[in-house]
């Protein structure tokens, strides 16, 4: 992942992310950073999201969804059995911080 500085923002760095997602990709767990900002954007075909074991939601090509900090997937998969989904994710952390805490596999 490349990342850069935020302007006028001391100590932040941004860091975008482009996920593509295969039909058939198991659901992903991970937990974010406490201190993360992560906004989401479907940019193709549509993604399942349960955050911190909450009912899953669904979000289709031009939809864009805001995680808090500190959340953690407890659902994050392709939604469709046949056609690929994709997703730009663009992590605001603290310098020298990774984007994922924890992976559930």
């Amino acid at each position: 992942m490349i990342s850069t500085t935020l302007f006028g923002v001391a100590g932040w760095i941004g860091r975008p992310h482009c996920r593509k997602r295969p039909p058939d990709l198991p659901s992903e767990h991970a937990q974010l950073p406490p201190v993360a900002l992560v906004p989401n954007y479907v940019m193709e075909g549509s993604v399942e999201f349960g955050i911190d074991g909450g009912e899953p939601f669904l979000l289709e090509a031009g939809e864009s969804y805001f995680e808090p900090p500190g959340v953690e997937h407890s659902i994050s998969r392709n939604a469709s059995e046949t056609l690929p989904a994709s997703l730009l994710a663009f992590f605001v952390l603290a310098d020298g911080e990774s984007p994922i805490v924890q992976d559930h596999d």
